[in-house]
């Protein structure tokens, strides 16, 4: 990966951690400064942020609340952007039988289902015809009688 270092956004991403780290900032204000620092040359930066919203809480604002371990990842982040270096993400699919075995069954699901849900709407749409028809008839024979001068029962 031959990505350029973008440093600007990367001591502003710097800053921001560093001011989060020290309790200057809460988590609100922390995710707002990290969520709007963006570069499109360097996916480090993407990475990062991506990385540390997973160790606060974006719904409850709170001052920085870290283990040990989430303190010195932090820590090892800082010390990613302030070289030049770049994180590689690799990303692998990984196709498995059952995926395979489940598609396969949804497909016949739908093989078998969909011809007789078509005959059950056949069935209810000449059902609702034919009781239409038979209420009309009935409306019908009621306004004959009426004419008539029969008194509807």
């Amino acid at each position: 990966m031959n990505a350029i270092a973008d440093r600007k956004s990367r001591s502003a991403l710097i800053a921001a951690i560093n001011r989060y780290l020290d309790g200057e900032t809460t988590a609100f204000k922390f995710d707002d400064e990290i969520f709007s620092i963006q570069s499109e040359d360097d996916p480090t930066i993407t990475y990062v942020v991506h990385q540390l919203w997973l160790f606060y809480d974006d719904l409850k604002d709170h001052k920085v609340k870290l283990s040990k371990e989430a303190w010195d990842y932090f820590q090892r982040l800082v010390l990613v952007l302030k070289s030049d270096t770049q994180i590689e993400v690799q990303t692998r699919r990984l196709w498995d039988y059952s995926q395979l075995v489940a598609l396969v069954a949804l497909l016949l699901f739908v093989y078998v289902t969909v011809p007789y849900r078509a005959e059950l709407y056949d069935a209810r749409a000449a059902a609702y015809e034919s009781l239409g028809k038979a209420r009309e008839a009935q409306q019908d024979r009621k306004e004959a009688d009426w004419r008539r001068g029969k008194s509807p029962n």
